[in-house]
């Protein structure tokens, strides 16, 4: 709300700014070039500052409190370990990394690693207990490279700096 507050509010001032009509003239009673050109650069500093004001605002005025998934190791020493891609989250597809969910039990489909003669991996639901402002690396754990069979497990989970829990309620 208040970034499209200031977003018309901002429209607005621009479109008075540039509008010639609105201009005080010069001692001789015309704009020069250079008075109007002075005018805009002037403009566009003062643009420049609304909008970082807006965005400074709008990010201190919300609470970061979500967990993140990423379908990446974070240790690479374990051979037997390999990426999946993140298909599913509650039954909402995502193609977003980190995906970004809430607090509580959550069912993720991830697509496992290729093996075999395959070209794609399989797909795996597993039910992970998600801890607020948590991230976590989900990796799949294979006994060799060309198997078809993998699980699934946490390869590490740290906690997020900046991230405020939600209220117990």
């Amino acid at each position: 709300m208040l970034i499209a507050l200031s977003i018309n509010l901002f429209g607005d001032w621009l479109r008075d700014a540039l509008n010639p009509r609105l201009r005080r003239p010069s001692k001789a009673g015309a704009f020069t070039e250079e008075t109007l050109m002075l005018s805009i650069s002037k403009s566009w500093r003062r643009a420049a500052a609304v909008v970082g004001v807006t965005l400074l605002a709008s990010c201190a005025s919300t609470d970061y409190h979500f967990s993140q998934l990423y379908g990446q190791r974070y240790n690479r020493a374990p051979i037997d370990t390999y990426d999946v891609i993140i298909i599913r989250v509650d039954g909402k597809d995502t193609l977003a990394q980190p995906v970004l969910v809430d607090p509580g039990v959550r069912k993720v489909v991830v697509q496992g690693p290729p093996g075999g003669a395959s070209r794609l991996g399989e797909q795996r639901e597993i039910a992970l207990d998600v801890r607020p402002c948590t991230r976590y690396y989900l990796v799949a754990v294979k006994p060799n490279k060309l198997a078809l069979d993998f699980d699934i497990r946490v390869d590490y989970e740290e906690p997020l700096g900046g991230c405020t829990p939600p209220a117990s309620s």
